[in-house]
């Protein structure tokens, strides 16, 4: 009735004259049905007449406000049957409540059908509380009367309380079977509503149910609607019936009732394959029941490995709900140690319990993980990372990671193992960079101290990470990259605390220029070169060393540039030697290719340093020459193949003109042929029938006058004349 005057209030001022006799007559003696129908005949009325639009409202809206109300309008229905004692419920106001409900919820208007079924869905979850409350009463009613049962005064006090638990327990089990036929009711024909909001609020009642009453739940009756939820052509349908279900499966792993079994084995299959919806939400919703399954010992080891598989997903939300599954059930311990509400107050990272042997237990279990699961494929351990970041401190454990990256160390690894971490490594800050370089309120303060940390362990250590990694071309990309992000987090943080002031100038950053010196004019791979050209630029402003170093590699690739260009000349490139030593003096290469991999270290370098102090005059006029010797040879082979084109392209079509030709006179012979026999075969059917008549023509020639026989003559030679023809023709 409140929904009813509520609405009568907001169309008031449009269709006073309507509502004003339908209050004043229509409503006496009438069903709730069929006012609903005058009502919503007179506000389609209205909306034809004066354009009024009645499908937006609170419940749908983003407007200020929106949110209050819909927090708000499903609390005052749920109390508006937990408040009244179940005598007065049971009395008509329920059957009031439950018909009017059930009218309005059948209105052909979207919105006060929305509207309907959140009240009702709502007096249904106030019907839940009511019945829990009289069984919880029922319970201590119970024990007060077996408390009362040994005393010898206690006879009236047990009539009492006798009669309150019969009358509480009555109540409970009418309230109930109200409740289940009000809810069926309304699940029946709205979960299947054309309206997705409609379904989606279906659903997430019966997630709210279940935190009221969750054996009740536990019935067909609820649990097949949520059957329909998960194939759903709405995605935020299809989340709202899976988040229902996951607070179904939850509980104790000790004791697993036969009915949260018997929904498990018939809901198992389709979260999986919900696992894998194309709605990144629908399939994090999904993998969280995965992890209510699995807690209960209700998902098998053999379908594991679709949930794993999601690590690698591209959906973030995905991802991190698939790590959690990971951590829990496929490590031997759990790995995700940061707390449910986030990071500390300032940031700070958490502090260890076990210290660097709990960090470098679990490094070693993530690595096996990637090891087995990853099948060397080892950019995507950027997802994984992306997936624990923030949530697994022993990703921030820099010291630990050193400790195994590093050769020399007190655990290093090696192989497989080696370029993973190392991978790790440099997933943790390079995205730790990203998060400092976007100024976020928490994230950049967490991920500035991620650096610090990462800097004070391994910036002084570069040239024996850099050496671990040179024999190994994916894991010296990730190295130098690695280099490249520290280097530059020292840059930035020079001066501003953190404790990176100083890590590498003097000796220890002169050490880490001349690694990164020989990586660069070692490492043919450009993305290396990249990245430690980067690293020698950041360099520059940290160490003094590192500058007239740069400048001395820049210096000898321009001269050694000079030097190799005359052997590409046109004049001397017959003379010139058929191979060359390397830059790196490790092994010979073509002249050609060799100037090309000094071109492109000094393309590379230039992005990080100024090299206007090599020849640059020479430079250039070295490389214009050598752009017009080699642009008149390449002339000289387009013409010649161009000339070549066009005589192969003449030759085709003389080769295809004969071959028509010669197929045209072909059929001409076949079908001159073919005539031939035909006219053959035709005069010898008629050679036959002159040769059986001949008699009978003597006879009448005798008797017929002289032009007749000179007819027939004539006739005979031109026969002839035709078949001579013919062959001529043939021939």
């Amino acid at each position: 009735m409140l929904y009813v005057c509520y609405y009568l209030q907001c169309f008031f001022v449009c269709c006073k004259t309507v509502f004003l006799a339908a209050l004043k007559d229509d409503l006496q003696d009438c069903e709730p049905a069929e006012v609903v129908q005058n009502l919503t005949a007179a506000l389609a009325l209205e909306a034809s007449e004066k354009g009024a639009d009645f499908t937006q409202h609170w419940l749908v809206s983003r407007e200020k406000g929106a949110l209050r109300v819909r927090e708000n309008y499903p609390a005052i229905w749920r109390e508006l049957v937990v408040a009244p004692p179940a005598a007065a419920l049971l009395g008509g106001l329920l059957q009031l409540l439950r018909s009017w409900t059930l009218a309005l919820a059948d209105c052909q208007f979207r919105s006060i059908r929305h509207a309907a079924v959140v009240a009702g869905l709502s007096l249904v979850e106030g019907l839940g509380i009511q019945v829990c409350a009289l069984r919880d009463f029922c319970g201590a009613a119970t024990v007060q009367i077996r408390d009362a049962e040994g005393l010898s005064a206690a006879g009236q006090r047990l009539l009492s309380l006798n009669a309150e638990l019969q009358h509480a327990a009555q109540c409970a089990q009418d309230l109930a079977a109200a409740r289940d036929s009000f809810g069926a009711a309304l699940l029946s024909r709205r979960t299947k509503d054309v309206d997705p909001e409609i379904r989606r609020s279906c659903f997430d009642a019966l997630g709210r149910w279940a935190h009221v009453d969750h054996e009740a739940c536990l019935d067909p009756l609820w649990t097949r609607y949520l059957h329909f939820g998960l194939n759903d052509r709405d995605p935020r349908a299809r989340a709202a019936a899976l988040a229902a279900l996951q607070d179904l499966l939850r509980g104790e792993p000790t004791a697993v009732p036969a009915a949260v079994k018997s929904l498990a084995d018939h809901v198992r299959p389709r979260i999986l394959a919900r696992c894998h919806d194309s709605d990144a939400a629908v399939g994090a919703a999904a993998i969280r029941c995965t992890v209510a399954l699995a807690a209960r010992g209700l998902l098998p080891e053999d379908d594991f490995d679709p949930v794993i598989d999601l690590v690698w997903d591209s959906d973030a939300q995905r991802r991190g709900e698939a790590a959690a599954f990971v951590s829990r059930f496929v490590f031997t311990e759990d790995i995700l140690d940061y707390p449910p509400s986030g990071l500390p107050a300032g940031g700070l990272l958490p502090t260890g319990l076990g210290g660097a042997t709990v960090a470098q237990r679990r490094l070693m279990m993530l690595l096996q993980f990637l090891g087995e699961y990853a099948d060397g494929h080892f950019e995507l351990v950027e997802r994984l990372v992306g997936a624990l970041w923030r949530r697994a401190s022993c990703l921030e454990d820099w010291e630990a990671i050193t400790a195994l990256v590093l050769p020399g160390s007190e655990a290093p690894l090696s192989g497989e193992h080696h370029a993973a971490l190392v991978h790790l490594a440099e997933a943790t800050a390079r995205l730790a960079a990203e998060d400092a370089a976007a100024n976020l309120p928490q994230g950049a303060s967490h991920a500035e101290a991620v650096l610090d940390r990462a800097a004070r362990a391994l910036a002084p250590r570069l040239p024996s990470l850099l050496l671990s990694c040179q024999s190994e071309p994916k894991a010296m990309r990730r190295a130098a990259s690695l280099c490249s992000n520290l280097l530059r987090h020292c840059a930035l943080r020079s001066g501003q605390g953190g404790g990176c002031d100083g890590i590498v100038a003097g000796a220890p950053g002169e050490a880490a220029a001349e690694a990164l010196k020989a990586a660069f004019l070692r490492q043919p791979d450009l993305e290396v070169q990249e990245h430690i050209a980067l690293a020698l630029s950041h360099l520059l402003d940290l160490c003094a060393g590192a500058r007239p170093l740069v400048r001395d590699v820049a210096a000898a690739l321009g001269a050694r540039f000079l030097q190799l260009a005359p052997l590409l000349s046109s004049s001397a490139g017959a003379q010139g030697p058929a191979v060359l030593q390397h830059v790196d003096g490790c092994g010979e290469v073509p002249p050609a290719d060799a100037i090309l991999a000094i071109t492109m270290r000094l393309r590379i370098l230039a992005k990080a340093f100024d090299v206007s102090l090599c020849d640059l005059e020479g430079f250039a006029g070295t490389a214009l020459c050598l752009l017009e010797d080699r642009a008149t040879a390449v002339v000289v082979v387009v013409v010649v193949l161009v000339v070549v084109v066009i005589i192969v392209v003449v030759v085709v079509v003389v080769v295809v003109v004969v071959l028509v030709l010669v197929i045209v006179v072909i059929v001409v012979i076949v079908v001159v042929v073919v005539v031939i026999v035909l006219v053959l075969v035709v005069r010898g059917q008629g050679n036959c029938l002159r040769c059986r008549a001949r008699p009978q023509s003597l006879a009448a020639a005798l008797h017929s006058p002289p032009g007749a026989a000179g007819l027939l003559v004539a006739v005979s030679v031109i026969d002839h004349f035709i078949v001579v023809g013919f062959v001529v023709i043939c021939c």
